[in-house]
């Protein structure tokens, strides 16, 4: 793994164009910030700035390289908020299965933590879920009869389920899908 002050000191000079406002931003001086960038490009054996007179320029890798970093760094701030300065408030912690996330809770999350902005949400996810570990949650969202015992269940959404058979599939076996509700 390359050096993480060398990390920081491009993505900073990368993402604001300036070894100046990169030094600022870190508390460094500019040299610091260049020396770190030079220590990289010597790790990573390929240069990621062409340096012309007062103006650098982000070569292809560099250019390549930067929105991966913003992002990782970007995500441990987060991360590091979200663990450390949680202001005392509460977590809910939501599980549901990653289609049903993605395509219907993720979309209301934001209206339901504008309701309850006293709460923090944690959504885990599985690729099936089927209520019957609901451990480390306090509420799982998972298809199912509602007879889960010793759970409180609410039904949400009713949903309606389809057998799709390509055309092949049916010529190769014909009468193969054929039941009534």
């Amino acid at each position: 793994m390359p050096p993480l002050n060398a990390l920081r000191a491009f993505e900073a000079a990368a993402r604001l164009q300036s070894l100046t406002k990169a030094s600022e931003e870190l508390f460094v001086t500019q040299g610091a910030v260049s020396q770190q960038v030079k220590l990289l490009e010597e790790y990573l054996g390929a240069p990621l700035f062409t340096r012309k007179s007062r103006k650098l320029q982000l070569t292809d890798l560099g250019r390549s390289y930067l929105p991966v970093l913003t992002q990782a760094f970007s995500n441990m701030r987060a991360s590091t908020q979200e663990l450390f300065d949680t202001s005392h408030q509460p977590v809910l912690q939501i599980k549901s299965g990653t289609t049903f996330a993605q395509r219907w809770l993720v979309e209301r999350l934001p209206k339901f933590m504008a309701k309850y902005p006293e709460y923090r949400v944690r959504l885990k996810t599985s690729v099936w879920p089927n209520g019957e570990s609901v451990d480390g949650v306090d509420l799982e969202i998972c298809h199912g009869y509602g007879d889960f015992s010793g759970s409180l269940v609410q039904r949400i959404i009713k949903e309606q389920w389809q057998v799709v058979a390509s055309p092949e599939f049916m010529e190769k076996y014909p009468g193969a899908i054929s039941w009534s509700n």
